[in-house]
């Protein structure tokens, strides 16, 4: 469980989220756990990235800009 696991980290600003852990066209994992409830129970920021090695470098840019609650790309 990706809760579970990530609940027992240093965060810091926020975590990045690949688009391929989330239900196609949905913004739900597949335990059918949104990236809000996992913006809540992780008290960060979690970003929606693309799969690619420039959705990491947005989703990195995202998070140092500062406070933001959630972020879809």
């Amino acid at each position: 469980d990706l809760l579970e696991q990530l609940s027992r980290l240093e965060l810091g600003q926020g975590g990045l989220l690949p688009d391929v852990m989330l239900r196609e066209g949905e913004q739900v994992l597949l335990d059918d756990l949104t990236v809000d409830d996992l913006t809540r129970a992780l008290r960060v920021p979690v970003v929606v990235i693309d799969s690619s090695p420039w959705g990491i470098l947005e989703g990195l840019e995202q998070l140092a800009d500062g406070p933001i609650n959630i972020i879809h790309c």
